[in-house]
């Protein structure tokens, strides 16, 4: 999956990236009272790190895991926003597991 979202996110800087706007107008009541799970993995091929948001579809791509964690901070009132706006709420949140092997 890190290797696919690098990918993406290279073609996307190479044909000119995506801008959004400087200042989104979000409510607060969307995301203050929610904690989200952001998970961190580090792809050693690109020397990136991954941030993803279990249950919504956010995926950040950094070179420093501060970075990543700080991209994916700020996709998810921007996420939500969408959401709401298209009349949609976020997907249930996903269940996490310990096993052992």
């Amino acid at each position: 999956m890190a290797r696919v979202t690098h990918r993406l996110l290279r073609t996307m800087r190479e044909r000119g990236g995506v801008r959004l706007p400087a200042l989104i107008k979000c409510p607060a009541a969307l995301y203050s009272s929610v904690k989200w799970t952001v998970v961190v993995e580090y792809d050693p091929e690109s020397r990136h790190y991954v941030a993803t948001v279990p249950g919504l579809d956010i995926v950040a791509d950094a070179r420093s895991e501060k970075a990543a964690v700080r991209l994916a901070r700020e996709a998810i009132p921007l996420h939500l926003e969408a959401l709401k706006e298209r009349g949609q709420k976020p997907v249930p949140r996903a269940k996490f597991l310990e096993v052992e092997v």
